[in-house]
């Protein structure tokens, strides 16, 4: 009994301790912040969807990890997606959110006109894949012509034309597709600018700036030293722009990539507000949607 006490005594500690600390920060940089958030989404079926939500007070320069949350998944009273929605939704002065999967679908799904098949066809977006698989087939030639009602221009030109290791899946690729039908749904309840991210490009272009060796920021999921690679990344990045973030936040951005890459959703949603985004290519097509990926010289942004 002694003990279970004594646990609850140094939980409510903590928490008021947590408490007084954000007061703290918000009197010394004031009321005046950005939200961003990031999330990363995963099945609808599994608790593996996380969120973080970076708060950035222009005036001293600074970013604090508001809040980190993982494992959103079904409660007793509700559904995974009601959750995920309610907790953007108490985040009344977010305007960006970042995701990890497609905001858009490709571009026959939303086409209404008369099919003459994709070779005949002269949308634009259509017209544009087609060319840029002609500029691909002449280096490659095993190359495969990107199938419209599953395949997006973002993804093509992310897959043949950015980094080299660097791969996206397609909207409705066998994996994909599940998680593009999903974002399609909370996207009908979200009253804020969503924007795509993908968080491996994110962390090399941000990595890169920050000097990280490329072999970390290839395997920083997937790797026996992941843990090791996240807990470098984020130690470089307060090196070059401090971040203030909780000791118990940042063990969970270690020990868990989907949180990470929530985070580094969140982070891109911040690059772009800051202008240190790539822009849309000038042959892109008009209504086709970009993707959120920060500049390769980031001075202007991480800079203490």
């Amino acid at each position: 009994m002694k003990r279970v006490l004594k646990f609850y005594l140094t939980r409510c500690s903590l928490i008021s301790l947590d408490k007084e600390l954000k007061r703290i920060q918000q009197k010394k940089w004031g009321t005046q912040s950005k939200s961003y958030l990031g999330i990363f989404v995963s099945g609808a079926k599994n608790d593996k969807t996380s969120l973080c939500e970076l708060q950035y007070y222009p005036k001293y320069n600074k970013l604090v990890l508001e809040d980190l949350q993982g494992k959103i998944g079904d409660s007793a009273d509700a559904l995974s997606d009601e959750n995920l929605v309610n907790l953007i939704k108490e985040r009344k002065s977010t305007k960006k959110v970042g995701v990890n999967v497609s905001t858009q679908m490709p571009p026959c799904l939303r086409c209404k006109l008369n099919c003459p098949g994709v070779t005949k066809c002269r949308v634009e977006e259509v017209v544009w894949l087609k060319k840029q698989y002609e500029l691909v087939k002449k280096k490659n030639k095993k190359a495969k012509m990107a199938m419209p009602y599953t395949d997006r221009p973002v993804e093509y030109y992310i897959n043949h034309f950015s980094e080299k290791h660097i791969e996206n899946q397609y909207s409705l690729s066998a994996n994909a597709a599940p998680l593009t039908a999903r974002m399609f749904f909370l996207k009908k309840h979200l009253k804020k600018d969503v924007l795509e991210v993908h968080p491996g490009l994110s962390i090399w272009r941000i990595g890169n700036f920050l000097k990280v060796q490329k072999s970390y920021l290839k395997y920083y999921r997937n790797s026996d030293d992941c843990e090791v690679i996240r807990l470098f990344f984020l130690d470089k990045l307060n090196e070059v722009f401090p971040i203030f973030m909780y000791q118990q936040d940042k063990q969970m951005l270690v020990a868990n990539p989907n949180a990470f890459d929530a985070f580094l959703c969140a982070l891109s949603v911040f690059c772009e507000d800051q202008k240190a985004c790539e822009p849309k290519p000038k042959d892109f097509p008009k209504k086709a949607e970009w993707m959120c990926i920060p500049k390769k010289d980031l001075s202007k942004v991480f800079v203490k």
